[in-house]
C-alpha cells in the first residue's frame, strides 16, 4: 500500500478534520460489500504526519 497527498495546500490541511480516515469496501466471497475504516495505531499516524511534513514542505 502506497500513502501520498492529494494536496499539500495549507488551507486544505489546515482544515481537515479527519486527515487520516482512509474507507475501504470489502467483500468477503459471495457476501455483500461493507464499508469500514482502515485501523490506525498513533505511531502509524505519527509517521503519515511527518511523511506530510517532509513531502508539503520541500
Amino acid at each position: 500500500m502506497a500513502f501520498r497527498p492529494a494536496t499539500c495546500a495549507p488551507h486544505v490541511l489546515a482544515e481537515t478534520k479527519q486527515p487520516f480516515v482512509f474507507p475501504l469496501r470489502l467483500t468477503v466471497g459471495e457476501g455483500e460489500e461493507v464499508a469500514v475504516d482502515l485501523p490506525l495505531e498513533e505511531a502509524q499516524e505519527a509517521q503519515l504526519q511527518e511523511l506530510l511534513g517532509r513531502v508539503c514542505t520541500g
